[in-house]
């Protein structure tokens, strides 16, 4: 069982002190066990009872109805409590919040414009880790075994919120910053890259609590190759983000082995083998590496989309990054609206027609390419091409048509469909 330290107790520590109790009074005792950033009405979905929340004031202002269900929602999961760091130095706080606050007992604090989120951050966990060592020395030899799993969670607790402070920027010296990542293995004194890990939608580990055993089974690869990577792994949401060194003229394929390393090892430590997508970045130094987060993000979309190709970079994604905006029903009607009267023609006749449509895009739409590839004469080609614009009513000399029906083979080609 976690132990951690009141909101009351956390007000005497020394960056803490400078937060002001706006609402929420009788909820001192509660217990903070850990602090996360909410930098997104969608984090709200996976923090853990006992967690002090950090918010930026202009997430509150801009979010719609966000005001009203904040404080129920904390209370609901068992928040530990409220910070929130006002968008200018004279911004007020939401009267709705502080009303809000003591309604459900829950403290509602406002730290000064020139106090970061990363120096409260680490005040306050030092404060949770010394506590939870004195709790620690305290106990039996037999205990052992639970004082490391509870380091453990303080250590990974850290890797975490560091991660979450790399990536939206809320620090104030870069090299503090670099400091404390080459305290965790990492040096970003050099480009580095983001690495996103997700279980798929019928994976057993869907849920935000089981994304702990992946990172514990990504933290005990390290342990064994912390020579060979220099690595950062956290939780984000529902899934495992990962900042590690990155650059040189191997970058690309250094990563992906990385990654795919990664995911053999999670299979071989998990006994239900989850069926996991990896999304890349592309490396950035440290003042832009929210954008190796988002290029991840949009990665691991395709990977979603897609039935089988994983990990991907960025850098590959090419026509994908476009797709990556639709919902895989969508793209699945664009494909079947265009290629239905195909497919019912190649299933009625057994025939080569959307094989056939495949190859002519692969050669840049050349017909003796088309011929010399598939082992067919070039006649049965031009035919085949030509019973396909008649089924479709699509004219593959027109560019825009020809366009739309090369869309839809990269998807049928993304999705591997039976035809």
């Amino acid at each position: 069982m976690p132990y951690g330290i009141t909101i009351r107790e956390a007000l005497s520590s020394s960056h803490a002190r400078r937060l002001r109790l706006l609402g929420g009074r009788n909820g001192l005792e509660r217990v903070i066990k850990t602090v996360a950033l909410l930098n997104s009405p969608a984090a709200l979905d996976s923090f853990t009872s006992g967690t002090l929340l950090l918010a930026p004031g202009e997430l509150l202002s801009q979010t719609p109805g966000l005001i009203d269900t904040l404080m129920p929602r904390m209370a609901e999961s068992g928040g530990a409590g409220l910070v929130v760091k006002p968008g200018q130095a004279d911004s007020p706080i939401p009267e709705a919040l502080v009303r809000s606050a003591d309604r459900y007992n829950i403290p509602l604090l406002a730290m000064p414009a020139n106090l970061s989120f990363a120096e409260i951050t680490a005040s306050l966990l030092f404060l949770i880790l010394e506590q939870q060592n004195k709790v620690l020395q305290n106990l039996e030899q037999s205990y052992q075994e639970l004082k490391r799993k509870m380091l453990a969670e303080a250590e990974q607790n850290y890797r975490t919120a560091f991660i979450d402070i790399l990536l939206c920027g809320d620090y104030e010296s870069e090299t503090e910053m670099i400091e404390q990542g080459r305290a965790l293995n990492l040096d970003l004194s050099k480009p580095a890259a983001v690495m996103i890990i997700n279980d798929n939608n019928s994976s057993p580990l869907k849920s935000p609590a089981n994304t702990e055993i992946m990172l514990e089974a990504i933290n005990g690869f390290l342990e064994n190759q912390q020579r060979r990577y220099h690595l950062v792994a956290g939780i984000k949401g529902n899934k495992t983000v990962i900042i590690t060194e990155a650059g040189g003229k191997n970058s690309l394929d250094n990563l992906k082995n990385l990654a795919s390393a990664l995911v053999d090892h999670i299979n071989a430590a998990i006994d239900t083998k989850p069926a996991l997508n990896v999304g890349i970045g592309r490396p950035y130094p440290i003042k832009k590496i929210n954008r190796s987060y988002q290029e991840a993000c949009e990665a691991l979309k395709i990977c979603r989309l897609s039935d089988s190709i994983s990990p991907v970079h960025f850098d590959e994604l090419g026509f994908y990054k476009i797709l990556s905006e639709k919902n895989r029903q969508e793209l699945e009607q664009f494909v079947e609206d265009l290629l239905q009267p195909v497919f019912k023609y190649d299933r009625a006749k057994n025939g080569e027609l959307i094989n056939t449509l495949k190859t002519y895009y692969e050669v840049n739409r050349n017909l003796k390419m088309t011929s010399k590839r598939m082992l067919t004469h070039y006649n049965t080609i031009l035919y085949r091409i030509r019973k396909i614009e008649e089924l479709t009513g699509v004219n593959l000399s027109n560019p825009e048509s020809a366009l739309n029906m090369e869309i839809a083979i990269q998807i049928l080609k993304l999705f591997r469909t039976d035809t």
